[in-house]
This record gives structure tokens, C-alpha cells and sequence, in this order.
């Protein structure tokens, strides 16, 4: 699709749109793994999984083998990643129902290579998500130079960083983060105002009036400051990112309220129909934006609370002091709130539906991560997003729960990754963490809404898990598929996520382990997300739920679990034995049958 299409199909906002480059699947395209051969393999299982699953292939696929993608197409009802149209032809050949997604990192403004570099973005001021940064101490003339704040809380002190770059916008180099020059702006009412220089000890700010073509006027006393809010490692004057790497660049978050994610991501979807692909898969969409913080490193996803002189700000005439996200509705002149960020989402995801669907004719196909931190409405409602709504009356076609059994840190993956070091395994979640994944998983699955776990990180980290030895993964992904198996429901479209690919001393392949065949049944029992306790066996930390052909059996303690009796004997695919009593290890998940695998 040529330039002058995109235009006409995102109204007009399109002069940043040549600078724009799709996202790879992650920041390790270039790391390339060559294809196992056929006898270095480990024999596919003929049959199909015992439930719905889904892939995530990071990296580059470019070298993938036809048994790689048969076996994706075969096993596996979705996967994302990087693939070609021919490798795409190929797997929907063997499996015309199979989806292929692009994955979408629309979320910032420069999260990879150079999408919407800062320069660009700076060209949009008002369409990025801004933050409470301080209150005007006294009235400012429209030729003040000098602003007297103050901070809106104790918890909240004033922070400001001094422009180090001339004019109007950022100069920045992927290459040298040396040669970084940024610019640092704040917002009252509608005029913007460049920040040459910052006193912290008297609040005072030096500021250039009528930055970026707007209008100085007067300002009264106790008007909102506004900051532009940046991503978590992307921030002005920092040294390392967040994997210990030299910082390189700016990233601003788009306001959910504006056109700029939604014509990004729309352009994004285009782009990748038009390569192939069946549809995107959105990251980190939800109630709050992800890892956002201040121009000081600061994370703004930490609620405050502002004391009764700040309640206009609320839009209400409260008695007490509300905990609030410093997060500024720009629409409605006050904090955002989980429900009104959502909202604005869920918009923006519903305009970009019907003008896809106005110009394809069809609906295109929409997943995205991560639904888990603010699922239940008193957590931010975004249980919503699969569900029709005033907002958005088409769902999601899939939400990714991520993390959903536990974690791999930064660190670990960084010296894996950049330094060549082993690779680390997931880390499981506590109890009380694990407990409210499941709680997530149950609830839906009971609704019926097509909620997709990914049993740890749904990004460019599980290239790290691909290389994990075959034992130390296969403890991990039993405890996430068993743990999985304790929220199901028969017939209802939820989907168990894991990477897709092994990395063995001979190379990368697609495989399947037998434990995912296992030929479980039917669940026998449910129990309602609150009750999820009514699994836990008495005297024990194990949790176990009865199936129609079998047992599922989890421990979430970081302690072992011994002398369970089982009240009946299984068999144990993992010994070929009879089992009557087992011992559950810590962090552990089993499957036992009442027939043996044929």
C-alpha cells in the first residue's frame, strides 16, 4: 500500500509516516540460529495436543525448516513472530484454520530501531500522555520567565530536567549516547513551555513562554503543571536501559485519548496484512500504560495522594485525601482514573477496527498483551477489553494473560543475551501471585472469553527459554501447562501459550514434548475463581483437580510437598508406574491418568 493510501485512511496525520519502520518480532533479529538436522530431532508426537495452544517463535525464523513450520501449523492453533509470505503459504497449507500474527510494539514511541523516533513524536506534543509534575505557587503573567511550583504531595516532590538541546526538538543518535541532546518541555492549560533551567531548592523554573507555536498567557495561581510522561529506560539523562546497556534513545507514550497509537497501529496492521499475516498481536495494552515514569526515572503507575486542597482536581468535592495516578487526562482536565484510560482504549481499538473493516471488508484480527494486572473491574476492568462494550461492542479476538506462572529477569537475559552467559530459567511466582493468575484464568474461562496465558514473558525473553536445557525447561513448563489445567473449561476459547522452539548444541527445531498429549479428559469438577482454595488437599500445599480420565496435581510453595495419598492408583506417565501416594517437589505440576496413553 503506497503512502498516499495511508494518508487518506488515517485522516491527514501522516507527514511522520515514511520515518516509520515495523517493529521486529524482537531486538534479536539479528541473532540467527541454524536449523537442527532431521536426526538431531527429537521424534514428533502424530497426535493432537490435549487442549488449545498457541506459539510465540521470537528471533529470526528466516531459516526454519519445512518440519519447523509444519509443526507449528499442526500442533499449534496461532503463532506470532517473523515469517515469510512463502513460509506463511506453507503452514497455512497444512492447516488452513491456522493463524499467523505480527507482533506490534505501539505502546511508545521509540521502543525499537527507529518507529516514531523522539523528533517526531515532538512534532505530536499534544497527542502524548502527560503527568501531574507540580502546581503554579503563585500566578505567572503571560511574560514570566521564572514559574514558582510547588509539588502536589509529599510523596511527589518537584523534578525537572534543563533542555540540552537547542530548539525545538530532541536530537538523538542510536550509536552514541554521548551525542543525546534533548529537549524537556512542560504544558499549563494550552500553552507549552520549553524548561531552560531548575532551582530544586525555591521551585523556581526557567522556561521559554510560548514553546512549539502556542499562545503565553496568563496562569493562575495553583494551576496544573503538566510533564510529558516517558518509558521506563528511555528517559532524559539516564546511562543504562534497562538491561544494563548504554541508554539511547527518547520514548514518549502516546495518550490513549489521541489519534497517534491508533493511526501507528493501524498502519502497523495494514503493513502486516498486506506482507501475510493474519492480523497483530498489540503489546502492553491495558488500564495504565507500561513502565511509565517521570523526566527523573520515577514510576508514574504509583498512586499519590493529594490532600484536600488538590479535590478539584478530582472533579469532586471529596472530604479525604484520594490516592490518585499522577497520569493527567488531557480530555477531562483531571487525573486518569483505570476505567476512563481503558475506556480511551477501547476506543481507539474500535476506530481502528471500523476503518479496517471499512476498507478491507472484513474484520481484521486483533490479539494483545497483557490483560493480568488490572483484569477484575476494581483492578482496572480489563476483562472488558473481551467482552462487547458501549465502547468497543467487537472483543478482542484474544488477550494475552503474560507472566503467567512466573518470570525471567532482566539481568538474567542480559547476560545471556549480550554477554553470552548461560541461560537462567523462569523464576515461579509465590503463592499469593500464582493464586491470582489462576483466579484470572478461571474467571474468564468460565465467562467464555478467549484469554491466551503465556507461561512467562511474551516478548523477545523467551529466546532465552528456547536454549534452556531440556529438563530444566520441562520442570518449568509442567508447572505452568499443570497449573493451566486447573482453570479450564470444556468449550471454552481460552489458549495456553509457550515458545515454540528448542536450541539445542545442533541447532533450533519445533517440537512438542508428550507431556501436552496427555490424554487428560474432561474437567470433573469447577470450582468458582474465589473458591479456588477448594482445590488445596487438606494438611497439604498442593492443589489437585479430577478430570475425566485423570488427575491434575500443582504445588505453588517453595517447599516441597510429601505423602499425598491419591485415594486411588494412576498411572504415571513420567515412570510408566502405578502411582497411589506421590510427593509434589516445590514449584511443581503433574499429570497422572486413569488409562495409560495408548
Amino acid at each position: 500500500m503506497n503512502l498516499s493510501a495511508y494518508e487518506t485512511l488515517l485522516g491527514g496525520h501522516a507527514v511522520w509516516l515514511p520515518l516509520i519502520v515495523s517493529l521486529a518480532v524482537s531486538a534479536g533479529a539479528a541473532t540467527q540460529f541454524d536449523p537442527a538436522p532431521a536426526d538431531a530431532r527429537p521424534k514428533q508426537h502424530p497426535g493432537k495436543p490435549a487442549v488449545r495452544l498457541y506459539a510465540i517463535a521470537s528471533g529470526d525464523n528466516g531459516k526454519c525448516l519445512e518440519a519447523d513450520l509444519r509443526a507449528l501449523a499442526e500442533k499449534f492453533e496461532m503463532v506470532y513472530g517473523g515469517f515469510t509470505k512463502e513460509q506463511m503459504d506453507f503452514m497455512r497449507k497444512q492447516n488452513p484454520a491456522f493463524k499467523i500474527l505480527k507482533y506490534v510494539g505501539t505502546y511508545s514511541t521509540n521502543t525499537s530501531s527507529k518507529l516514531l523516533p523522539a523528533p517526531e513524536a515532538e512534532k505530536r506534543r499534544s497527542e502524548l500522555l502527560c503527568y501531574l509534575a507540580g502546581r503554579l505557587a503563585e500566578a505567572a503573567t503571560a511574560r514570566a520567565g521564572k514559574l514558582k511550583l510547588k509539588p502536589i504531595a509529599k510523596d511527589a516532590p518537584l523534578v525537572f530536567k534543563p533542555s540540552t538541546a537547542e530548539g525545538e526538538f530532541s536530537q538523538t543518535k542510536t550509536s552514541d549516547s554521548k551525542a543525546l541532546r534533548y529537549v524537556t518541555w512542560i504544558r499549563i492549560g494550552a500553552e507549552y513551555m520549553r524548561v531552560n533551567g531548575f532551582d530544586p531548592a525555591s521551585g523556581e523554573l526557567t522556561v521559554q513562554r510560548g514553546f512549539a507555536g502556542s499562545t503565553p498567557t496568563a496562569h493562575a495561581s495553583g494551576a496544573p503543571v503538566l510533564h510529558p510522561v516517558y518509558l521506563q529506560g528511555s528517559c532524559p539523562g539516564i546511562e543504562k536501559d534497562d538491561y544494563g546497556r548504554p541508554a539511547r534513545n527518547i520514548a514518549y507514550i502516546p495518550d490513549p485519548a489521541s489519534p497517534l497509537r491508533w493511526d501507528v497501529t493501524l498502519q502497523e496492521d495494514l503493513a502486516a496484512l498486506e506482507k501475510g499475516y493474519d492480523g497483530i498481536w498489540i503489546d502492553c495494552l491495558g488500564s495504565r500504560p507500561f513502565n511509565p515514569v517521570d523526566v527523573g526515572a520515577g514510576s508514574l503507575n504509583k498512586a499519590v495522594s493529594l490532600p484536600r486542597s488538590d479535590e478539584d482536581l478530582l472533579g469532586d468535592r471529596q472530604s479525604k485525601s484520594q490516592p490518585v495516578l499522577r497520569l493527567w487526562n488531557l480530555a477531562e482536565n483531571k487525573p486518569y482514573t483505570e476505567e476512563a484510560f481503558r475506556v480511551f482504549c477501547e476506543k481507539g481499538i474500535t476506530q481502528m477496527q471500523d476503518r479496517l473493516h471499512e476498507r478491507l471488508g472484513k474484520w481484521p484480527l486483533l490479539y494483545a498483551n497483557n490483560i493480568g494486572p488490572g483484569y477484575f473491574p476494581e483492578k482496572g476492568g480489563r476483562k472488558a477489553f473481551l467482552m462487547p462494550t458501549t465502547a468497543k461492542p467487537r472483543p478482542l479476538d484474544g488477550f494475552c494473560l503474560e507472566c503467567y506462572a512466573g518470570t525471567m529477569g532482566n539481568e538474567g537475559f542480559a547476560k545471556w543475551y549480550y554477554d553470552k552467559g548461560q541461560p537462567t530459567p523462569p523464576k515461579p511466582h509465590d503463592p499469593e501471585h500464582w493464586k491470582y493468575a489462576e483466579s484470572v484464568c478461571m474467571d474468564a474461562a468460565q465467562d467464555r472469553l478467549a484469554i491466551c496465558p503465556m507461561m512467562h514473558q511474551a516478548g523477545w525473553k523467551t529466546m532465552m527459554h528456547e536454549a534452556l536445557p531440556l529438563a530444566e525447561r520441562g520442570r518449568f513448563e509442567a508447572f505452568a501447562y499443570a497449573s493451566y489445567l486447573l482453570t479450564i473449561e470444556k468449550g471454552a476459547p481460552t489458549m495456553f501459550g509457550l515458545p515454540a522452539f528448542y536450541i539445542s548444541d545442533k541447532g533450533r527445531y519445533a517440537w512438542l514434548p508428550d507431556l501436552y498429549f496427555r490424554p487428560i479428559g474432561d474437567p470433573a469438577e469447577s470450582h468458582k475463581p474465589g473458591d479456588i482454595d477448594r482445590y488445596c488437599l487438606a494438611g497439604h500445599t498442593t492443589y489437585a483437580r479430577r478430570f475425566t480420565n485423570g488427575l491434575v496435581l500443582v504445588n505453588p510453595a517453595a517447599e516441597a510437598d510429601a505423602g499425598i495419598r491419591l485415594g486411588r492408583s494412576y498411572h504415571d506417565p513420567e515412570t510408566g508406574q502405578p502411582a497411589t501416594t506421590v510427593t509434589m517437589p516445590a514449584s511443581s505440576g503433574k499429570i497422572l491418568l486413569i488409562k495409560p496413553n495408548n
